[in-house]
């Protein structure tokens, strides 16, 4: 019998929650709490959850598969992160907010839109509805990342494990040198992977059909309209907002990019010898089974099986005994990324005993 409970991934809930909270506390050091919660305590706790390493059986699978609970709670985050945008306007445009609010008002911003927001788009960007891509849209505006989709869609998961992905880690290549990597090089992937599906498609390339090119106007429009309501407002918070707005942007898909170094850091898929790469398997993406986590990313860590199968719904993602373990959740694991000697230190280890057992 699986471990997990449906009700345990509306714990996501609980960050926006518990920024409303802190912030309202009127005491600054409260505003900490999420950053302490999902970095400090969220390693520490996550293991003692205990693991969960049981799939469901056929049945169980099915009726998992077509129940709505699960997409409504992707639904109301949509609204809930685009509320709480709304509300981040409003506190900006109505009171004097000093920098020592404003430092903790990016950090619960990064870790809402780019701990938990940018998960949901994914999960809802990879549908073929055309309502659960625009959903997915709306999010990834909100942080200038509205081209993930297809830098990740139709790029990542075509290339992953190989020179061809700009969203796949090297060995002994640390966080900062893969950022560059994705953010540069994934953007311009992106624009040409674009470039290339109008072109196949007989489109006439413009701003309104270019997803990459769209998604950045619509990035740049929030932040004016945002910004001209501040500026009508409470012009005195105007640079504030301004900062407050790119931070938080810059910080939630740098979020997301250490979760990408995380899932397929040094893993590589061979080459066959009409020099085409061997099918992506089970074997090519970090995994992390450890429940707690996996409730607040919607079984993200589950990562070889999305692989897999990119349109499976997160509630009925497998795990495999052959996919390579993490030590830790991906909370833990961001702040290991952030710290290159100690994150080789650990991983390689296990990488040279992955590559022992699959190559």
């Amino acid at each position: 019998m699986r471990k997990i409970n449906k009700f345990g991934y509306l714990l996501v809930f609980t960050i926006p929650f518990t920024f409303l909270l802190s912030y309202y506390s009127g005491v600054v050091y409260l505003m900490y709490s999420l950053p302490v919660i999902m970095f400090i305590v969220m390693p520490i706790i996550d293991p003692l959850f205990g693991l969960d390493n049981q799939n469901y059986d056929t049945n169980n699978e099915k009726n998992l598969k077509d129940d709505l609970f699960y997409k409504r709670i992707l639904y109301v985050w949509v609204i809930v992160q685009t509320a709480m945008m709304a509300w981040l306007v409003y506190i900006f445009a109505t009171q004097d907010l000093s920098i020592e609010y404003i430092i903790p008002l990016v950090l619960n911003t990064m870790i809402m839109n780019g701990g938990a927001g940018i998960v949901v788009a994914h999960e809802l960007g990879h549908k073929n509805n055309k309502l659960d891509k625009y959903l997915a849209k709306i999010l990834l505006i909100q942080v200038f990342y509205g081209h993930y989709t297809v830098k990740h869609n139709r790029g990542h998961h075509v290339n992953v494990g190989t020179p061809l992905d700009t969203a796949t880690s090297k060995i002994n290549q640390s966080y900062y040198s893969f950022w560059i990597q994705s953010v540069l090089k994934g953007f311009s992937s992106a624009v040409q992977i674009e470039n290339d599906y109008l072109k196949i498609k007989k489109i006439k390339k413009h701003i309104f059909n270019h997803e990459v090119y769209y998604s950045v106007f619509f990035s740049c429009l929030l932040f004016a309209l945002t910004t001209l309501m501040v500026y009508l407002f409470n012009v005195d918070m105007l640079m504030h907002y301004i900062v407050f707005f790119i931070a938080q942007t810059f910080l939630s898909f740098s979020l997301l990019e250490a979760v990408d170094y995380i899932e397929h850091y040094g893993i590589v898929r061979n080459m066959n010898d009409d020099h085409s790469y061997e099918k992506t398997n089970a074997t090519h993406s970090w995994n992390a089974n450890f429940i707690l986590s996996n409730y607040f990313l919607f079984q993200l860590q589950r990562h070889s099986d999305h692989h897999l199968y990119a349109t499976k719904n997160y509630q009925i993602l497998k795990q495999y005994d052959e996919s390579p373990q993490l030590p830790n959740g991906y909370p833990a694991m961001v702040l290991l990324a952030l710290l290159p000697p100690v994150w080789f230190k650990v991983m390689n280890k296990k990488l040279i005993t992955w590559k022992n057992e699959n190559e």
